[in-house]
């Protein structure tokens, strides 16, 4: 199989995160797993086809980010969890309709290059995911 290799994701410095592409153009960073495309009223959707979807990130050099999912189901609801190459991030639970999850990912998860991140659902329906973000942390004001 033929592809373009994977552009690195960068956080540019006039913005705190980057996003996911959803369509059409962002085919090629989801792997196993993943469902079709939708697109909807309020942008695209991707289901989710299996307990296990993996995103390929690039990243030109690691660093501790958020990952951001926005996911939602029509019933039920379940939990999920975010591995980065392997590393679980803890599991968040969910429930119907729209909710935004948030998991912190140390540095040393990330590396230098293609990263293989899973998300894993369990319990309930299989839900859409409507963004991915990554993020940089907030910075620490409290000192």
């Amino acid at each position: 199989m033929c592809a373009l290799p994977l552009e690195p994701l960068e956080i540019p410095d006039t913005r705190p995160e980057t996003t996911v592409y959803l369509g059409p153009g962002g085919d090629r960073f989801f792997g196993r797993g993943w469902g079709r495309m939708r697109a909807t009223v309020v942008g695209v959707e991707r289901e989710l086809a299996a307990p296990d979807a993996e995103l390929l990130i690039p990243l030109a050099s690691p660093a501790g980010l958020t990952v951001r999912i926005r996911l939602g189901v029509t019933t039920g609801g379940g939990t999920a969890d975010v591995l980065v190459n392997g590393r679980s991030l803890g599991p968040r639970p969910y429930s119907q309709g729209w909710t935004t999850l948030s998991w912190e990912a140390p540095a040393e998860a990330w590396i230098d290059g293609l990263n293989r991140v899973v998300l894993h659902v369990t319990g309930g329906s299989l839900p859409s995911v409507r963004r991915i973000d990554l993020a940089r942390p907030e910075p620490d004001t409290a000192r």
